[in-house]
């Protein structure tokens, strides 16, 4: 992907994620245990642009729920949220930390 696309891209997922901010309710993840692939909020067995988003519109359009919303919650915070989105962009566009599934409950 050439630098000019990649900036616009990723200043267009900065805008909308800060302009809709106030707007964003975090879900709670209650599903454990179904964590197969963290990331993956798609359930296709990739991790992609189509995951962060999936994830945009499942917390600022109102769309369903992931599957399994452990796989949405990228940073290990037990909520979903706009820091997920900006985790898993990070992660695809400039090698940040991959996403880790939680340990299984005891």
């Amino acid at each position: 992907m050439n630098k000019t696309l990649f900036s616009l891209l990723r200043f267009s997922v900065v805008f909308t994620v800060l302009f809709f901010a106030d707007s964003a309710v975090a879900q709670e993840t209650d599903t454990a245990g179904c964590c197969v692939l963290a990331g993956d909020t798609t359930n296709d067995g990739e991790v992609t642009i189509f995951d962060a988003s999936y994830l945009l519109d499942f917390v600022f359009a109102d769309y369903p729920a992931p599957d399994c919303l452990e796989q949405a919650d990228f940073d290990g915070s037990g909520s979903v949220n706009v820091s997920d989105i900006l985790y898993l962009v990070i992660y695809i566009f400039q090698d940040g930390p991959a996403p880790v599934c939680p340990p299984p409950p005891l």
